[in-house]
């Protein structure tokens, strides 16, 4: 792929545009998803800056994007000269297009958080191609995630590629939980498509505080609250059942805690019994 008149090629670093396979998926993301606000991690020539800012200007002259502006927060540590450069020469040609870029340079490990801090803003979708060690791609990921709408997109290059093998990468992907997210790969490409809330999810905030399960959960006939109050225990002997049952449920690490609030409970109601 060739970059815009005036943007220079010379950073002599790896880019996107060496792998067409890469290319194709991110600009099939792009037109299934439709982002309009956008999280790039790593800039460098702007290969990629380019693949998305092209594939949106070019939906939106066929009609098949809307008219809403689309908004690119870019962050990268700046180190080659061509970085700004090409950036003001991609952002100053989409800018007709209803496309702004914005470039905070700098570390992503200090800037994210300190751009998420002042900006409330949920995005559609992550690109995450900027440093490329273990713990670095740990915090890449840690510091967007939570800001991925339902729907959105975590996207990472470099994963398992048999051409450019980055074992930091795969080991970083591998580690993450990727619970509440669909994932998929290709040789040399990672993402993961946020799940959107289903009643289940909606409901669980209500069952840990009616029916949390440390207690047994709603569908259990042994239930503690049931118990409590099948058995008439009270407050004292009550407390005594409820910290006895959920002694190593609710926290293992609280397991000794919750056995001797138990203990206090109990002698608390043997001393009344006893005066």
């Amino acid at each position: 792929m060739e970059l815009l008149e005036g943007m220079r090629n010379d950073c002599k670093e790896g880019n996107i545009s060496w792998f067409p396979e890469r290319q194709k998926t991110l600009i099939d993301l792009i037109k299934k998803n439709k982002p309009h606000s956008i999280i790039e991690i790593g800039f460098n020539m702007g290969h990629s800056s380019l693949i998305i800012c092209d594939t949106i200007a070019r939906m939106k002259q066929d009609g098949e994007f809307d008219d809403e502006p689309v908004t690119i927060n870019i962050f990268d540590i700046c180190e080659h000269e061509c970085t700004v450069e090409n950036f003001e020469i991609l952002s100053e040609s989409v800018k007709p297009y209803g496309i702004f870029m914005n470039l905070i340079p700098g570390s992503s490990l200090d800037t994210i958080p300190n751009f998420m801090k002042a900006h409330d803003i949920m995005f559609d979708f992550v690109e995450i191609d900027g440093c490329h060690t273990y713990e670095c791609l740990l915090k890449d990921v840690e510091n967007t995630w939570d800001r991925v709408k339902p729907g959105g997109i975590i996207y990472i290059d470099d994963y398992k590629s048999t051409e450019v093998n980055i074992p930091d990468v795969d080991r970083g992907i591998e580690s993450i939980n990727w619970e509440g997210f669909n994932t998929y790969y290709i040789d040399g490409a990672f993402w993961a498509k946020k799940k959107f809330l289903t009643l289940e999810d909606l409901l669980k905030p209500y069952e840990q505080v009616n029916h949390p399960q440390h207690y047994g959960g709603e569908d259990n006939i042994y239930e503690v609250i049931k118990v409590i109050d099948a058995w008439d225990l009270g407050f004292s002997l009550g407390n005594t059942v409820k910290y006895i049952s959920r002694a190593g449920k609710k926290n293992k690490e609280k397991e000794l805690e919750d056995l001797k609030k138990a203990l206090w409970y109990l002698q608390h109601h043997i001393s009344n019994l006893e005066n």
